[in-house]
């Protein structure tokens, strides 16, 4: 869930004629990676943004970047140290709303998940005698951590210049799971 402070980045581009959407470009669109703050119950824009008369698309991407190089090739990084605090911040979220209208109301924006997720969960086995390893250090090892998106269509490639690397997982601690414990890693 998104927290208090979150930011968003927001673009938002018009119809020609109410039949062809406009391309999102990286300026000159109606809104243009518009931050948008979360104060824990509504999100509201660091500047007004206004309608056009006719239909638009609005995309919206989560974590903010303050300034976006290419909305059709935009480099992102997964953190290598994901036990520090803002991992979320590698969780790379995407959303679309098509053609829609100010006499629609509210924009809702269904977020996606670009990105991948890797849950650890170690457990103990039936011959384990013993405490669980609650300190342990956990790495997902071979991951390519850098990818270009496209703002446009979320589409991810990864970045032809990144080899691979390691990810230090972040320990969440002993959790239960159909009356088993378990201590859950995730990347």
């Amino acid at each position: 869930a998104f927290e208090i402070t979150d930011q968003i980045g927001l673009y938002v581009t018009d119809y020609v004629n109410d039949v062809t959407p406009m391309p999102l470009q990286i300026s000159g669109n109606r809104a243009n990676n518009s931050i948008i703050t979360f104060d824990g119950s509504t999100w509201t824009p660091e500047k007004t943004i206004y309608w056009g008369t006719g239909k638009s698309d609005v995309y919206a991407y989560y974590p903010y970047f303050t300034e976006v190089q290419d909305v059709e090739s935009q480099f992102f990084a997964v953190a290598e140290d994901q036990t520090a605090e803002g991992y979320e911040l590698s969780d790379f979220l995407w959303a679309k709303a098509e053609g829609v209208r100010q006499t629609d109301g509210t924009v809702n924006l269904e977020m996606k998940h670009l990105m991948s997720k890797l849950t650890v969960m170690i457990v103990a086995g039936d011959d384990y005698i013993g405490s669980l390893p609650e300190d342990a250090t956990v790495h997902l090892h071979s991951t390519v951590t850098n990818v270009n998106i496209d703002l446009e269509n979320g589409a991810v490639v990864k970045d032809p210049y990144s080899g691979a690397k390691s990810i230090k997982m972040k320990n969440l601690g002993i959790r239960t799971f159909d009356g088993e414990k378990a201590v859950v890693y995730d990347a």
